[in-house]
Parts: structure tokens; sequence; C-alpha cells
């Protein structure tokens, strides 16, 4: 391809998208992303203290937006790498077992009652 059709077909793609406003977005996921883990953290410390127990909730959900995240990245990436699948595949893991204590604990509160 010449360079004139590689800019061409460029342009088609991004065709009324401004790509400065494309990275604020993708800036402000990401902070988004840090913002939900600190808040997940107190909390869970707060619960903690408390009650004395943990709870897994907060930690799904979050481990679930991470996750997406990851997977959204894999799928819009040209190159599948293992850099970009360990994280996703993680992320999935992690939801799994938050998703699995948390049940454990429901089942077990419900047991007791």
């Amino acid at each position: 391809m010449k360079r004139e059709e590689i800019l061409e077909k460029s342009r088609k793609e991004n065709a009324g998208q401004d790509l400065y406003e494309k990275e604020i977005v993708r800036e402000g996921g990401e902070v988004g992303i840090y913002v939900v883990l600190i808040m997940a953290l107190v909390l869970f410390l707060i619960e903690m203290y408390v009650n004395d127990r943990a709870r897994y909730e907060l930690w799904a959900m979050f481990y679930s937006l991470m996750a997406a995240g990851y997977t959204v990245r894999l799928k819009a990436s040209r190159k599948k790498r293992w850099q970009e699948i360990l994280p996703a595949a993680a992320g999935w893991g992690a939801v799994l077992l938050e998703a699995a204590m948390y049940f454990r604990n429901l089942l077990g509160a419900a047991a007791m009652l």
C-alpha cells in the first residue's frame, strides 16, 4: 500500500472521532478503575474491623470491571500476545474465586439461621 492509501484508510476509520477526546475517555476509565479499587479496599477494611468478617462481593465487582476492560483490549488487539491474554484470564479467574467465596459466606450465613 502506498502512503496516500494508508492515510485515506485511516481518515475513513477515524471519521467523526476526535483522537484527543478518545484519549481522555480512555484515561478517565483507567482512573475510574483505581478509584473503584481504593473504595473496595476501604469498604473491605471497614467491614473487617466493624463486623470481624470478610465480604467478597465488592472484590467480585472490582475484578469484573477489570477483567471486562482487559477482555475488550484483548478483543481489539490484532496480535494476541500472552501479555494481553494473561491479565484477562487472571481477571476472570479472580471473579470466579471471589464469587465462590461470596456464595460460600452467603450459604454459611443462611445455614446459621
